[in-house]
């Protein structure tokens, strides 16, 4: 039998909102690319429409993954990374979804233990 996991470190739909990030900011595809747990190259390809053309991005920050804060002040400094923030997102999921589901993040935990 085989059991799909959500990995809660990755924002959900990646090359999605790699599109949006590309399409919307200036972020550098580095930038990009450490947020949506990408290479800096398979970005650019998403950029370049080498890959996934036509692909209609999703917005980080209607899933609450990032803030627009978060992304203006990437924009300013291009060695800054939103993985902070994305980490504080991870945080505040597996509260959610601890909460939500306590058995099954406890049954989890036990098979990874």
């Amino acid at each position: 039998m085989t059991t799909h996991q959500v990995d809660l470190d990755k924002p959900l739909m990646p090359r999605a909102k790699a599109v949006w990030l590309i399409d919307n900011t200036a972020l550098s595809f580095t930038q990009i690319g450490t947020f949506c747990d990408m290479h800096s190259v398979e970005v650019q390809a998403l950029a370049d429409e080498d890959v996934g053309r036509g692909m209609v991005g999703r917005s980080p920050i209607e899933d609450s993954e990032l803030t627009q804060e978060e992304i203006d002040r990437c924009q300013k400094h291009s060695f800054a990374s939103t993985k902070e923030q994305t980490q504080a997102y991870v945080h505040a999921q597996k509260a959610h979804v601890t909460h939500l589901w306590p058995n099954v993040v406890t049954n989890r935990m036990r098979l990874h233990s």
